[in-house]
């Protein structure tokens, strides 16, 4: 069972070496606190030309817990693009969904 002590010296394996454990990893393995599995997936549902100089792109994101009995709260994603405008940008109503805060 872990943790592991040597010499009143926890040890664990970082980085390819052995080192002293710090304390937050000693305290997890007591506590055997576990973190979320969660996942996300992009799909990309319609793409194509609306005249000769827009283009739209429609995509799904989805996100998944994976974890037994652990929920997670407030989970956020970003979404970002290179040269290009999301529609929703231009539209005043909308436009504070698509800033960088």
């Amino acid at each position: 069972y872990s943790p592991h002590q040597f010499k009143s010296i926890y040890y664990a394996r970082l980085d390819g070496q052995t080192k002293p454990a710090p304390h937050y990893l000693i305290d997890a393995l007591f506590k055997k606190i576990s973190y979320p599995n969660i996942e996300g997936f992009i799909n990309l549902d319609r793409f194509g030309t609306l005249n000769n100089e827009n283009v739209f792109l429609d995509i799904s994101i989805i996100i998944i817990n994976f974890s037994e009995l652990q929920n997670e709260q407030n989970i956020s994603y970003r979404l970002t693009c290179g040269q290009a405008v999301f529609s929703g940008s231009l539209n005043a109503q909308t436009a504070h969904n698509y800033t960088l805060q």
